[in-house]
């Protein structure tokens, strides 16, 4: 089974349609979702059935399980999300929330 982390920082007002989208693919491909704790408080109220996914709180509750993390925001979002893999050799892919990423790169369209 697919294993993927999700790491935001911020709550924007296009964050709950890409977190939608996000599951909407995972889900798709049947894969087990991990949301990073203070993210998902900060978007669970948005979600159809939050109850359905696991938390992670730290660096030491991902392993080489995970298929990747999905940073959600900016290139600020990946450096911080790039603590929580550190050297786990587990892939961040970016999803831009903003305007300009040169790191978080996947814009909303393209999901």
């Amino acid at each position: 089974m697919i294993k993927v982390a999700i790491f935001g920082q911020y709550y924007q007002e296009n964050t709950s349609l890409i977190v939608d989208k996000v599951i909407e693919v995972l889900e798709h491909h049947k894969a087990a979702v991990f949301f990073e704790k203070v993210f998902f408080e900060k978007i669970k109220s948005t979600l159809d059935n939050p109850e359905l996914f696991e938390i992670f709180e730290n660096h030491t509750q991902l392993n080489n399980s995970f298929s990747f993390l999905i940073s959600i925001g900016g290139d600020g979002t990946i450096l911080r999300a790039a603590t929580f893999v550190r050297d786990k050799n587990i892939p961040i892919v970016g999803v831009n929330s903003g305007r300009l990423g040169f790191l978080a790169t996947i814009q909303i369209n393209e999901i």
